[in-house]
This record gives structure tokens, sequence and C-alpha cells, in this order.
């Protein structure tokens, strides 16, 4: 309950409440895959080089988590490291073809690259297992502005809430976007 109680805060962006959490698990098991990996997400919220050795970590123990994979590409991602990313989202993909983070990191490393064709495809397959997934152009506008493609990250998080109009991250990304930009009113 504790690795629950963990990814709660971290999905309402409190880090410095669920990495206690996730460290409680490994007092108890210092290998314990999801406990890394969810101690790895604390450390990426909070902006700390640690997240990458913990999620490597967190593969080592299973090299075959989704999860970690996806999570994993999405650091790659950040670190404009774009092969990797997209091995490390194909590489989630084999092991869970239906794994909607590991087709979102896959998209927003495609369409970062430029590669039109296969982000579509990527999103395309993302929706028909979930139509209501507005978390794929979400995750392809937060790297769009890590990217600082502010204007593209607009529309992707505006695409996300005609998805999901409740995606409330996305309407948060569409806000801080536009104060990026300048356009306060919008915001």
């Amino acid at each position: 309950s504790r690795l629950l109680e963990g990814d709660l805060f971290l999905e309402k962006y409190s880090s410095a409440e669920a990495a206690p959490l996730y460290r409680e698990v490994l007092e108890r098991n210092p290998r314990h895959p999801r406990a890394l990996l969810g101690l790895a997400r604390a450390k990426a919220f909070d902006g700390t080089d640690e997240a990458l050795v913990l999620t490597d970590s967190s593969l080592a123990v299973n090299p075959h988590s989704p999860e970690a994979r996806a999570f994993r590409a999405q650091l790659l991602l950040g670190l404009e490291d774009f092969v990797g990313a997209e091995a490390e989202a194909k590489r989630a993909l084999e092991v869970n073809p239906a794994s909607l983070d590991a087709l979102a990191v896959l998209g927003a490393t495609l369409y970062l690259r430029g590669d039109r064709r296969g982000y579509d495809d990527a999103r395309r397959r993302a929706l028909e297992l979930n139509p209501a997934f507005g978390g794929f152009d979400r995750t392809v506008a937060d790297m769009a502005v890590q990217q600082r493609r502010y204007r593209e990250a607009v529309e992707l998080a505006r695409a996300a809430l005609q998805v999901d109009s409740l995606n409330w991250a996305a309407h948060a990304l569409v806000g801080l976007t536009e104060l990026r930009l300048g356009d306060a009113a919008a915001a």
C-alpha cells in the first residue's frame, strides 16, 4: 500500500511526500523494482540526476518492466537522446504492446524528430486502445515544452483536451505554456 500512496502523491505533484514512502519500502527490500521506479519518478520531478540511475537499478531487477522502460525512454528524450528514447519505448512495447505510456513517449520521440507519419501511427494506436487517452497528446506536449517548442506544445495540449476535456494536467500545461508565450489572457 505504501507504493500506491507514493504513486498518488506523485500524481498530485508532491514528491516530498512520495519519496519517503518509496524509501520505506526500499528499507525492507532495497531491490524492490516498483519502489526504485517510484523513487526515480520522484527524483525526476525534483529535477535531480538520480532518476536515471534509479530507473536503471529498477531495470536491473526487472528488465522486462514496460513502465520502467517507458520512463527511461522519457528521461532519455529529456536528454535529447532521440535514438535511445525510441529504442527504450520500443522495448517497452515488445513486452506490452498496449502500454499507453510507451506509445506516448514513442509518439513524442517521433514528433520531435520530425517523423510525422510515425507520430500519427503511434497516436492512432494509442487512441485505438483507449479513445479517451488524452495523456498521449499531453506527453508529447510536455516533451515539446522541454524542447522549447511552445506554440506546438499549446496545440498538442489542446488536442489532449479534445480527447479528454477533464485532463487537468493538459489544462495546466495550456495555461503555463500560454504564459511562456506572453499571452496572459489566453492563459
